[in-house]
């Protein structure tokens, strides 16, 4: 059905409609997609994590990280860093009742995922996401 369905929105695209796909993440994961479809239908897409390696943050790491460790960073090497740094500098700059204003402190931007803790029950989650743009020029783009 889903391959279908874009099968056609690539023909509306061809015949001059301007179409711009929205989408869920998981999409990206269904095997029997190409690609190129999310391309040309300019699919924008919310994601948990995302690197931009145009990013002058990321660019610092991947240069840092490669002078340490002489290796390539994986997703959990980002992830690691992020995490990370988002609760050491939050206990630094919070003080004993850190945790308590965590929700206070809105979406941070990081390298690979954002971070955006709202209150739920007892505890926190995480409702920060990226969003992206997969362009027509074969490029995907973060929207900030």
């Amino acid at each position: 059905f889903l391959s279908d369905v874009l099968r056609n929105l690539n023909l509306m695209v061809h015949r001059k409609y301007d179409i711009i796909l929205y989408a869920p993440a998981s999409i990206r994961s269904n095997k029997t997609i190409e690609v190129e479809n999310f391309h040309s239908l300019n699919m924008h897409a919310c994601l948990s994590y995302f690197i931009d390696y145009d990013d002058p943050r990321v660019k610092r790491f991947l240069m840092s990280y490669r002078a340490l460790f002489k290796a390539e960073p994986t997703p959990f090497s980002f992830q690691g860093y992020d995490v990370a740094s988002y609760f050491i500098k939050a206990c630094s700059k919070g003080g004993r009742k850190w945790r308590r204003k965590l929700p206070q402190k809105g979406t941070e931007s990081l390298l690979q995922s954002d971070f955006r803790l709202i209150s739920s029950g007892e505890g926190l989650v995480n409702q920060g996401v990226r969003r992206v743009v997969y362009e027509t020029d074969f490029s995907i783009r973060p929207v900030k």
